[in-house]
């Protein structure tokens, strides 16, 4: 499995906050439900009384900062190649506006590091922005390193060890297909001592009416016959040959890996498979 130095910081460290209300992105645009709390990923942010940049600044906000949403507003400008909007706040005692780029759309705290992220946009090509703090030295040093994805849908959710042994976290980022042969499927990045260690990307494409195939994992957590060092990979595809008769063909691929000294045995390559 090709190794990206990148993903040694790859949130995926990322995960949705844990609280009832999520943040995450649809097709670009930073959504999020009111009253949702939040931190900053950007430093000296301009908290302003008014959702626009001639406004009274009210105070700079450092990067960290737990924030509550309160409102979305439609004024809005392009940040880091993407339309931010202006979002009604609250920072301990003081209400003002920020642009919602500047907050981060995931926060995992985990093995002393924090992780931040957001999308950003150069060129034609989207993003994960993100940055790893080491908790023990508070808002010093953030590392900041990014990393491109398929499109801007995504949603990512944070799921323990899933009975893997020696693991501390597993973040799957899905990218979210909304259309026919956009790219769905995602990576599971597995975590430990504060470190990507394995990376295993997915894929999922579909053709209404004519063919798809999927990717997926099966975990120790969820079968019993799986060990707690070994995940299962299961590929399955499939084509129509006659739809109104309901005759479909699938061919489904199964391979078990352990998970030793840190590595996939065998090396993962879903291609190959």
């Amino acid at each position: 499995m090709k190794k990206n130095l990148f993903l040694i910081f790859y949130l995926f460290a990322l995960t949705i906050f844990a609280q009832k209300n999520e943040i995450n992105y649809s097709f670009g645009e930073f959504t999020f439900s009111e009253n949702t709390e939040a931190y900053l990923f950007g430093n000296n942010v301009r908290l302003r009384n008014e959702p626009n940049t001639e406004s009274i600044e009210i105070d700079k906000l450092g990067i960290l900062t737990k924030i509550i949403i309160l409102e979305k507003t439609e004024n809005s400008q392009i940040i880091n190649g993407v339309k931010s909007n202006w979002v009604k706040i609250q920072a301990q005692d003081k209400i003002g506006y920020i642009l919602d780029n500047f907050i981060s759309c995931s926060f995992l705290s985990t093995d002393s590091t924090i992780y931040l992220s957001r999308i950003i946009k150069e060129n034609k090509s989207y993003f994960l922005d993100i940055r790893k703090i080491d908790s023990r030295k508070l808002k010093a040093n953030a590392v900041q390193i990014k990393f491109k994805i398929p499109h801007s849908n995504i949603s990512v959710k944070s799921y323990g060890n899933k009975g893997i042994a020696n693991i501390s976290n597993i973040i799957f980022i899905e990218y979210l297909s909304e259309a026919c042969m956009m790219p769905g499927g995602g990576k599971y990045l597995f975590l430990k001592n504060g470190e990507i260690i394995i990376d295993i990307e997915l894929s999922k494409v579909s053709e209404a009416g004519m063919f798809w195939h999927t990717e997926k994992l099966i975990f120790p957590e969820s079968d019993k016959n799986i060990e707690d060092n070994t995940i299962k990979f299961i590929r399955e595809y499939g084509n129509v040959v006659d739809e109104s008769s309901q005759w479909y063909e699938t061919k489904i691929v199964e391979r078990q890996y352990k998970i030793i000294e840190n590595k996939l045995v065998p090396e993962f390559d879903s291609k190959s498979e």
